[in-house]
C-alpha cells in the first residue's frame, strides 16, 4: 500500500491527540531483549524505524542504540512523536516515507517496521532497503496483536473483526505471506512471539478501542452500537471490573534480497 494510503488511514487515530502512544499496550519487553542478545542491537548501533508513528515503539528502542532515526511521513503523527520523544536526545524525527527515507546509504546496522510493514509498496521498500542498510545487516517487522484466548479475547476478536471488515472490507493484514517474499532474502525469515496479558477496566478499554483506527468515532453513525456491543461483552466478562486481554508482539526477521 502506497503512502498516501497511510496518510489517509492513520488520520482516524488522532484528530489531534495522542491516543494511540497512551492507549495501546506497550511492546512486550522481552523483544526489545531478543534484538539486544541475539540480533546484535548495541549501543553502538544507528537504526532507523519506518513508519514511526507517534513514537511508542521508537521511545523504547532508544535506550538500546547510539542513535535512532524516526521516519514518519504523517504529518500530524510526525509532530505528535517528534514531541513526545523531544526528551530522548538520540531520537531523530525524518519527515518522509519509508520508500523515500532520505537517509544515507549503508548507514544502517538494523531497521525496523513496527505496525506500520502493511501500509509500505514493497517493491519500493526493498529498494530503499538495498540503499540505507549496510551489508548484511538485518529487517525486523514487529507487532502488537490481540490473540482471541480466552472469552473475552474471543468476543473482542469478533467484534474488531467484524467492525473492521465493516469499514475495509479485510481481515488481519499484518502476516501476508506474498509480501514477506518480496522483501526476505530467498523469501526466508524467522518468526518469534511474545505474550503477555493486560487487565483492562472499561474506562480503559474504551480509551484503547478509540486508539484504532476502523473503530467509529463520536460523529460517526455505527459510534454508539459499537461501544454498546463492547460494554456488553465487558460485563458478560468482567471479574473484579476488570477483563484481561492476551496481548501478543510478533517479531519477523532475515536479511533483504539484494538488488
Amino acid at each position: 500500500m502506497k503512502n498516501d494510503n497511510r496518510t489517509m488511514e492513520t488520520k482516524y487515530f488522532f484528530n489531534g491527540k495522542s491516543k494511540y502512544y497512551y492507549t495501546r499496550p506497550d511492546f512486550n519487553k522481552k523483544c526489545f531483549q531478543f534484538l539486544k542478545e541475539k540480533l546484535g542491537l548495541s549501543r553502538e548501533y544507528i537504526i532507523a524505524e519506518l513508519g514511526a508513528g507517534t513514537g511508542k515503539f521508537t521511545s523504547r528502542i532508544a535506550g538500546y542504540c547510539k542513535k535512532i532515526y524516526a521516519v514518519e511521513p504523517n504529518d500530524e503523527m510526525f509532530e505528535i512523536g517528534k514531541n513526545l520523544c523531544r526528551h530522548k536526545t538520540n531520537i531523530e524525527y525524518i519527515k518522509a516515507s519509508a520508500e523515500n527515507t532520505s537517509l544515507p546509504q549503508k548507514s544502517l546496522d538494523m531497521a525496523l517496521a513496527v505496525q506500520s510493514f502493511h501500509y509500505f509498496d514493497k517493491e519500493k521498500l526493498l529498494l530503499e532497503l538495498n540503499k540505507i542498510l549496510k551489508d548484511d545487516k538485518y529487517f525486523c517487522i514487529i507487532w502488537n496483536i490481540n490473540e482471541p484466548v480466552g472469552d473475552f479475547g474471543k468476543d473482542w476478536a469478533a467484534l474488531l473483526n467484524k467492525q473492521k471488515q465493516k469499514v475495509t472490507g479485510s481481515g488481519d493484514n499484518h502476516n501476508i505471506p506474498e509480501d514477506r517474499e518480496i522483501i526476505y532474502k530467498d523469501g526466508k525469515y524467522e518468526e518469534l512471539s511474545f505474550s503477555r496479558y493486560v487487565f483492562m477496566s472499561y474506562k480503559k478499554l474504551k480509551k484503547y478501542a478509540s486508539s484504532i483506527s476502523f473503530v467509529p468515532k463520536e460523529d460517526e453513525n455505527d459510534f454508539k452500537e459499537f461501544y454498546c456491543q463492547l460494554k456488553k461483552i465487558f460485563d458478560k466478562n468482567k471479574h473484579f471490573n476488570r477483563v484481561k486481554i492476551n496481548v501478543t508482539t510478533y517479531l519477523q526477521y532475515g536479511k533483504v534480497n539484494t538488488i
